[in-house]
């Protein structure tokens, strides 16, 4: 399925995040950890996919090429979430084009979550098995 989106980079971080109405939001999740890179708005098709089977990082990157895809970014996902929120309610989406090295130099990446008390954007590990239900925000390149 095709998802359009659109993107308004003018928007902060924060304002991207109030958009998607979370319920709970990481705190490593801020404009100095994911430096907004775009400009002005513009206008995607995002596609959600899914390989079906446990996949990890660098699997999932090598496949997205050979489709033409490019992972999405966090800016991409924030749009995602807010155009499309009950989506992230079926499953995990996952945002492999934007990474953040944390502490002791661990790399993330951020997922749109579900969870009993609601959805979530959460960070998971760059070289995190994702399980099969799992789907990633994938664009043209």
């Amino acid at each position: 399925s095709i998802f359009p989106l659109t993107l308004n980079y003018s928007h902060t971080l924060a304002e991207m995040i109030l958009s998607g109405h979370y319920d709970w939001v990481n705190p490593d999740i801020t404009a100095e950890h994911f430096p907004n890179v775009g400009v002005g708005e513009v206008n995607l098709e995002a596609q959600l996919i899914h390989f079906n089977r446990v996949t990890e990082f660098d699997g999932v990157l090598k496949e997205l090429d050979k489709k033409g895809l490019r992972p999405g970014t966090l800016p991409e996902l924030l749009a995602f979430g807010a155009k499309h929120p009950d989506v992230q309610r079926q499953f995990p989406i996952i945002a492999l084009g934007s990474v953040w090295q944390g502490h002791f130099g661990s790399r993330f990446v951020a997922v749109l979550w579900s969870h009993a008390d609601g959805r979530s954007l959460v960070l998971s590990w760059y070289v995190s098995r994702w399980f099969e239900h799992s789907r990633f925000l994938a664009l043209r390149k």
